[in-house]
């Protein structure tokens, strides 16, 4: 009886643990994963801003083509970009 106590309570201590573990696991993928959206965010917010000052006559065909993208290293390059291109030239790399 007494080993069946000690069993029972040793079972419940890695039930907790396993679980501790599991919501910490939890928590850093919500961290993971806050901070890709985040910084997919942030460099959309920079792409169209550097394409409204760089390209305002084109701005209009550029927003909803930067605005769609979800990829925040297409994002970051085509920043870089706004400032060297004319507007024909940035238009055809959003579309590309």
């Amino acid at each position: 009886m007494i080993q069946s106590a000690v069993f029972k309570e040793l079972q419940r201590e890695l039930q907790k643990e396993l679980q501790a573990e599991a919501q910490a696991a939890g928590l850093a993928e919500g961290r993971a994963a806050g901070r890709a959206e985040g910084r997919l965010e942030a460099e959309r917010r920079l792409c169209l801003a550097l394409a409204r000052k760089h390209h305002p006559v084109a701005f209009d065909q550029a927003q909803p083509l930067i605005e769609a993208c979800q990829d925040p290293d297409r994002l970051e390059q085509w920043a870089l970009a706004a400032s060297d291109l004319a507007d024909a030239d940035f238009l055809r790399l959003l579309e590309a």
